[in-house]
């Protein structure tokens, strides 16, 4: 018999842990949620844009560490 924990049993991975970024399990459960910050209600005055652009820059660096931490390291 095999070995299965949790209340329905649990998941074997696909990959090895330090192959599977945070960004993959993330898409695997809402790819919505890696959408970027919306422009549809900035506004346009000179504060309003250095706000987004620094919103946008968040962003990326967001992107950037959720592509590069791996379940192994987490």
């Amino acid at each position: 018999m095999q070995d299965v924990r949790g209340a329905a049993g649990g998941y074997r991975l696909s990959r090895d842990p330090s192959r599977i970024s945070l960004a993959d399990v993330i898409r695997a459960v809402d790819d919505r949620a890696l959408s970027g910050p919306e422009d549809t209600h900035a506004s346009k005055t000179p504060l309003g844009l250095a706000l987004t652009s620094a919103w946008h820059d968040v962003f990326r660096e967001e992107i950037r560490m959720r592509d590069a931490l791996t379940l192994a390291e987490l």
